[in-house]
């Protein structure tokens, strides 16, 4: 598993490539919100054998097919940040250091999923 926290004014799909760069990905289903809907994102996907599902954005020129019944099983990652975000030093980011924030988020998980 790798995360990558960056700054909030980088948009999400900036370091995609760079997280998926340490995974084996042929065969695995990578499941994600539009925002990482670019071609340069899918073509990286396709070219490494993974199987896309991701929604085109509405003024999406190219339109791209993908398995809206697959695509629901991405809500188990928006329920875990929504949970998380239930303790409020991750909320509100009261660390000043990203590793303190980063470790308090890992805490938070294996809080919730005890």
């Amino acid at each position: 598993m790798g995360v990558i926290l960056t700054g909030g004014q980088i948009h999400d799909s900036e370091p995609a490539l760079e997280l998926f760069e340490g995974i084996e990905l042929t065969g695995k289903k990578v499941l994600a919100d539009k925002a990482f809907g670019s071609e340069k994102i899918r073509d990286y996907l396709a070219g490494h054998g993974a199987i896309v599902c991701i929604p085109d954005k509405s003024n999406a020129v190219i339109k791209h097919d993908f398995d809206a019944q697959l695509y629901k099983q991405r809500n188990v990652v928006e329920r875990f940040f929504q949970r998380i975000k239930e303790f409020r030093h991750i909320a509100i980011r009261f660390d000043k250091l990203d590793i303190c924030f980063l470790n308090f988020i890992f805490l938070a998980a294996f809080i919730r999923h005890l």
